[in-house]
């Protein structure tokens, strides 16, 4: 399981994460979380088996225009 660029906050969201993480631990599969800014506290210590600040950047490919 990857979630990716979510602040984990709101309740419903929350809850469907953990359950899926539940069944994907389950199954044997790994639970990747992919975030700016690692999610700490003691309620995501079991969810994830990954859970760090990754940041990439891509170029501004709006403002590259051919004449």
């Amino acid at each position: 399981m990857i979630v990716m660029g979510t602040s984990l906050k709101i309740p419903g969201f929350k809850k469907l994460v953990k359950e899926f993480g539940k069944a994907v631990k389950a199954k044997g599969g790994l639970r990747i979380l992919v975030n700016r800014e690692e999610i700490k506290g003691a309620e995501w210590k079991d969810v994830f088996d990954y859970n760090g600040e990754f940041s990439i950047e891509f170029p501004n490919l709006a403002s590259e225009t051919e004449d």
